[in-house]
């Protein structure tokens, strides 16, 4: 070219150019004998010279001033993407195709809905989007749009593609189309078979998804089973993906089994959840996969899930990559009292680290972690994800206020061992005003030869609305040195404190009586009361009038009794914590202290004639051992200074018993010739 002209360089160049343009769009297709540079009859607005004929459409490679390389030239399609008939191809693998829309001259234009759509959508869908779809004026500066095509057929097809652009002319919307042939290959692994990322999108022509993890049944590059390229980063705790169907694939729906998830590394662990990780249907309903990770260490994993399909022994497999991020003790935590592996959200330490809820105050800005006012208290488990096992020392709870008194319970608050078995530690709180606190809780651990502080912290709402005049008063069978009440004026009395409960009920005492009045001339509405158990030693239920809620009546009226009810289970004491709800936002609650002994043989009872489970007033023996009902019998024989029971009914099985005494007693003694009589056995067995 060097010895050429200016004008024959350039005409050079452009020949060039409109060469390389055909081998793009056209390679597909038979190379023409003659190219005929051939624009149809423009439409009537762009014929008379109106605003449509500075509209220009073009491919992303073109050669200016030649027809031929565009799609829309002054207003009107081109013979090559003809709508009706176009001649332009792409390639089976190019699934999105870009395009440059502008005005050469003149005012500026404005489009209306743009639409793509596929001459046959079970082998081909289409969808449109870029900078000129979502700015509706058309300018002299060209903004791209991209066609979207998604083949899902089972065998080698061609569709046509037509794009429809309704510009606003004279306040007319004056349509402009132009279209292209797409070759499928019909080659898919599963066609219409995918996997998506994140959010999937609805439009006229089918669903399309920017983030494909399996498309047509194959794993996309980034995902591929031996080197992937996606990357799940260290502060990502679970990752939504959807299994679908392509929704105008010809095959309606395949068949999968559960998901089956791999980790490179022991470090991360993969849980599964959502419809899909128990197998099923992929349908044109996407149905949700979920993967959390339980990160127990720090370092980069690779994830490898294995989707079987029930015609294809390989099944579908696609890997990411997960990047973990430990503290200083890789494995301890401390969840809520319903938690889910891997999700923060439920944890107040992941890896000896505070979650993000729960971090320790920076400045002015606190954990956004709150107990709400209504709660006098709060649970956290102590727990190892790992293998390991760590000593720890009895935790440090602090308030930041005075007006928020904090103790501790549960058997972590005095230190021990944590492994993969949870140490529940309970925070009890009395609030003396209102206001919020910040509590702080410090779990000193033994790590090798050093001592390491995993410390979190949240906000106590403390509301302190005692109810005037509402009283909870004392019944039978609980020892209390501070009086008669439990509740005085809506608040605990002394003995009675949810911190310090001194009440005690006695061991031979199956029941304690209340009662809910107001001292006042109000009446007072309460909901369900609830009583809880510190410890397994004992069951609790509830039980008389006031146990389903009602109103407490004025002194002048007759009170409502509630009566709580107990089960030793085993010998022990626990706290029992009495809470009865007063309006949406206050309640009274009272706790005391309930003594347990059980005997020696634990589940073997003896009932009387009329018997009620769990009312030891029916029974003689429970669990082995005597209740306060045999006290009873025995004074009343003793009383009665005779064998039989003809005036006390009460104590008719004890004088059986005696019977059978003196059976075995006779039997004991020896008869004359050194044998032994069983005629006295057997009388009281059968008077037993």
């Amino acid at each position: 070219f060097g010895s050429m002209s200016g004008v024959r360089l350039g005409a050079w160049l452009a020949v060039l150019a409109w060469l390389a343009v055909l081998a793009v769009v056209r390679a597909d297709a038979p190379w023409p004998r003659e190219v005929v540079a051939v624009v149809p009859p423009p439409t009537a607005a762009a014929a008379a010279g109106g605003p449509l004929a500075t509209l220009q459409i073009t491919p992303e490679s073109f050669v200016e001033g030649d027809s031929n390389t565009y799609a829309v030239f002054n207003g009107t399609a081109t013979r090559a993407y003809d709508p009706m008939k176009p001649s332009a191809m792409v390639h089976s693998r190019t699934e999105v195709v870009a395009f440059l829309m502008q005005v050469t001259s003149g005012a500026n234009l404005v489009h209306g809905p743009v639409t793509v759509s596929s001459s046959d959508p079970t082998a081909c869908t289409a969808s449109i989007d870029g900078p000129a779809i979502k700015q509706r004026a058309i300018k002299h500066i060209a903004r791209q749009m991209f066609v979207k095509t998604d083949c899902i057929a089972t065998k080698e097809t061609w569709v046509t593609i037509t794009t429809r652009i309704e510009i606003l002319v004279d306040r007319v919307h004056t349509p402009i189309s132009f279209g292209f042939k797409k070759k499928c290959a019909g080659d898919a692994v599963v066609p219409g078979f995918e996997i998506t990322l994140g959010a999937i999108a609805d439009s006229d022509s089918g669903r399309g998804s920017t983030a494909h993890i399996v498309h047509n049944g194959e794993t996309t590059s980034a995902y591929t089973p031996d080197d992937p390229s996606a990357r799940i980063t260290y502060d990502t705790a679970d990752v939504h993906t959807y299994v679908a169907m392509a929704n105008a694939s010809s095959i309606p729906s395949h068949k999968f089994e559960a998901p089956v998830a791999e980790s490179s590394a022991s470090f991360v662990r993969v849980i599964m959840s959502g419809p899909a990780a128990r197998g099923g249907e992929a349908t044109a309903k996407p149905q949700l996969l979920v993967f959390k990770f339980d990160c127990s260490g720090s370092g980069t994993a690779k994830v490898t899930i294995t989707l079987p399909l029930s015609d294809r022994a390989a099944g579908i497999k696609f890997s990411f990559l997960k990047e973990c991020k430990a503290g200083e003790i890789p494995g301890f935590d401390v969840t809520l009292s319903s938690y889910e592996p891997g999700v923060r959200a439920s944890y107040a330490v992941k890896n000896g680290e505070a979650t993000s809820a729960y971090h320790a105050p920076k400045g002015a800005e606190l954990p956004l972690a709150v107990t709400r006012e209504a709660q006098s208290k709060t649970s956290f488990y102590l727990q190892m994800s790992t293998f390991n096992s760590l000593e720890f020392e009895p935790p440090i709870v602090r308030s930041s206020d005075a007006f928020c008194l904090v103790t501790s319970a549960g058997d972590a608050a005095s230190g021990g061992w944590v492994d993969d078995i949870s140490s529940q530690l309970i925070v009890n709180f009395n609030c003396v005003n209102s206001g919020t606190a910040l509590i702080t809780v410090v779990v000193p651990l033994q790590v090798q030869d050093r001592v390491i502080n995993a410390s979190f912290a949240f906000r106590k709402e403390c509301r302190w609305t005692s109810t005037p005049g509402f009283d909870v008063t004392l019944g039978a069978w609980i020892k209390s040195e501070g009086g008669t009440y439990a509740v005085r004026n809506g608040a605990a009395s002394r003995d009675f404190t949810l911190w310090d409960a001194k009440a005690v009920v006695r061991a031979r005492q199956y029941s304690s009586m209340f009662y809910l009045q107001m001292s006042t001339s109000a009446e007072q509405l309460f909901e369900w009361p609830t009583a809880e158990s510190s410890d397994s030693v004992v069951k609790v239920t509830l039980g008389g009038p006031a146990a389903k809620g009602g109103t407490a009546k004025p002194a002048s009226e007759k009170p409502i009794a509630l009566v709580v009810n107990y089960e030793c289970m085993k010998t022990g004491t626990a706290v029992i914590t009495v809470t009865i709800p007063l309006g949406p936002w206050n309640e009274a609650a009272f706790s005391f202290q309930k003594e347990c002994q059980v005997g020696e043989i634990p589940g073997f009872d003896v009932t009387l004639g009329a018997w009620v489970p769990g009312d030891y007033h029916s029974y003689a023996v429970k669990n082995g051992a005597p209740t306060g009902q045999v006290a009873r019998a025995r004074l009343q024989l003793r009383d009665a200074g005779q064998d039989g029971c003809d005036r006390l009914p009460a104590c008719l099985l004890w004088n059986s018993r005696l019977r059978i005494q003196k059976g075995l007693q006779a039997a004991d003694d020896p008869q004359p010739g050194g044998g032994h009589s069983t005629r006295g056995a057997e009388a009281g067995g059968a008077n037993h």
